[in-house]
């Protein structure tokens, strides 16, 4: 979970197309450079380095990929536990039958299995800071035992009769809603305001737009030199243009993966966004434009025919997003290709391909619909979502929302589909089952 986890001795100043002092570091750290122009940025860290040298309890929000632990190590590094170990332990990784003998340690036959004894991380971070990762996945009588940590700075090891004493300072990070998770009763109302004597939200990439340029160049210097691409003198204008379009669902490191495959495959002197974005950006490239609505005039229509300009790359990459309404069939002018890695998580598969551009399929029409028909030119006539017009009102209208709602749509389906198999719905949205689930419980689904 990284604003940008960067080696400090790696030396961007070999490409040329973007010079140094486009960086924005506003705190190099035990485990990378926090960079952004971002002002909420500054003021996460200004709160972090306010409370850096008290013992008190933090915890660090905000979805997957937006930095968490670059933050907790910029507050270990601040505070005066920085020659002490900085241990990080992923709740969500470790299975519940083992994370109380990994956090607290175990004695000698303490279960099948051990041994001998074994101290556990709360023991190896004594002195220091332990970021207890993903803590909303600790199962709930574990939960019992860190209260009681927190509470008496103390702990028993598994098997053990004596309770240890600690000197440790306990921050933790999560991407989960966990006031909600409270209510749900999956977890402790009392840890939860244990943990959340300082909190820190951190905000999602998608609504850092002034970053996103300015990281994607310092990556990009990055990769470049350190695969030894000399030949590389940056991104081109239209790539940072379509990076600055995308929502980025995966943020930082959805985009510092992004940006290695384009550093890796271009061909240079520049990456350009079909390096960046690979066959979703070459089916934008190649497809003819789709029939326009019917109020849209001839010269609309002309310009539509054009040979894409910067602009549309990024208004057509963002229409590759699931967007509400039901699925259709599979689209004329999309090929049928999967979702690179990348966008697992917010482009949906060729099967529910985006409907804002697919005859309306044959089905009796309620009253008041608009028929569809075929006019002189071959172009298909239909009907309009208001929710998502084909032509863009005067008034505007909110992206993200209609992204939202069209993916929440498939997921509903997916899951009606299949009778609330997870792993069944998962195969058919095209998605790893714990984005899937992780989808499901951020949205309320």
């Amino acid at each position: 979970m990284r604003l940008s986890a960067i080696p400090q001795s790696v030396n961007v100043d070999s490409l040329e197309h973007q010079p140094r002092r486009n960086l924005h570091t506003l705190r190099p750290t035990s485990r990378g450079k926090i960079i952004s122009q971002d002002p909420r940025l500054a003021q996460v860290l200004d709160t972090i380095d306010r409370v850096a040298r008290s013992t008190c309890t933090v915890l660090v929000t905000g979805e997957s990929g937006t930095g968490k632990e670059l933050v907790v190590a910029a507050l270990h590094d601040a505070s005066t536990r920085r020659n002490a170990p900085l241990i990080t332990i992923n709740c969500g990784a470790i299975p519940n039958e083992l994370v109380e003998s990994e956090l607290f340690g175990h004695a000698k036959g303490a279960f099948t299995g051990a041994q001998g004894s074994r101290r556990g991380l709360v023991a190896a971070a004594e002195g220091g800071t332990l970021f207890l990762d993903e803590v909303g996945e600790l199962p709930l009588a574990v939960q019992v035992k860190l209260l009681r940590l927190l509470q008496q700075r103390e702990y028993t090891p598994l098997g053990e009769t004596r309770a240890t004493k600690c000197d440790v300072r306990i921050v933790a990070a999560t991407n989960r809603d966990l006031e909600a998770e409270v209510k749900a009763g999956r977890f402790r109302e009392d840890l939860y305001y244990r943990l959340n004597v300082i909190h820190v939200e951190l905000p999602a990439l998608r609504e850092r737009v002034g970053d996103l340029g300015l990281l994607a160049r310092h990556f990009c210097r990055v990769f470049a030199e350190r695969s030894g691409r000399d030949d590389l003198r940056g991104l081109s204008d239209e790539a940072v243009a379509a990076i600055e379009a995308y929502p980025w669902p995966g943020n930082v490191r959805a985009l510092e993966n992004a940006i290695e495959r384009g550093t890796l495959l271009a061909r240079g002197p520049y990456v350009e966004a079909e390096d960046v974005f690979g066959r979703v950006a070459r089916s934008l490239q190649k497809r003819t434009p789709p029939p326009m609505e019917a109020e849209a005039s001839t010269a609309e229509v002309a310009n539509a025919a054009a040979t894409p300009s910067p602009i549309d790359v990024h208004r057509e990459l963002r229409a590759l997003l699931p967007l509400n309404g039901s699925p259709a069939p599979q689209t004329q002018f999309l090929p049928a290709v999967n979702p690179p890695p990348l966008v697992e998580a917010a482009i949906a598969p060729a099967a529910a391909a985006p409907i804002f551009n697919a005859p309306v399929p044959a089905s009796p029409s309620p009253a008041g619909a608009i028929a569809s028909d075929n006019t002189a030119a071959g172009a298909v006539r239909r009907g309009s979502d208001p929710r998502f017009p084909r032509v863009l009102p005067e008034s505007g209208m909110d992206l993200f929302n209609a992204i939202d709602s069209y993916q929440n749509n498939l997921i509903r389906q997916a899951l009606t589909r299949t009778a609330g198999n997870r792993n069944r719905a998962a195969q058919l949205l095209g998605l790893n089952r714990t984005t899937l689930v992780e989808m499901i419980r951020r949205r309320g689904l």
